[in-house]
């Protein structure tokens, strides 16, 4: 079974976590292998509208940064899938680079 990442990951971003986050999202229903092909590994347009519709679906309040997986989205997916990070400052936010317009601490 694939989980959730728990590393803070945004649009523009391409990684290994980034991957992990498209193999979740099909597992879980959002995206498909076809949409994952055409950019495996990067978080472009296509899995920002799967996490935004995940996040909808989900009840995850995305209004400060709707398609952004940060800790709000990581406690959800955890707390489903039974896994546990521990406090969401514990959410690996190093390697955010994107200019964020609102504190990403209480983000999505």
């Amino acid at each position: 079974m694939v989980s959730a990442p728990i590393t803070a990951l945004q649009p523009g971003m391409n990684s290994p976590a980034v991957k992990q986050l498209q193999d979740w999202l099909v597992s879980q229903g959002f995206m498909t292998e076809a949409q994952v092909n055409t950019g495996y590994g990067t978080y472009g347009p296509q899995t920002t509208a799967a996490v935004k519709a995940w996040q909808t679906k989900n009840g995850v309040d995305n209004s400060s940064g709707p398609g952004y997986w940060g800790p709000k989205s990581i406690a959800v997916a955890t707390k489903s899938s039974g896994a546990s990070t521990g406090s969401q400052d514990n959410v690996d936010q190093s390697n955010l680079t994107y200019p964020i317009t609102k504190n990403f601490a209480d983000g999505t």
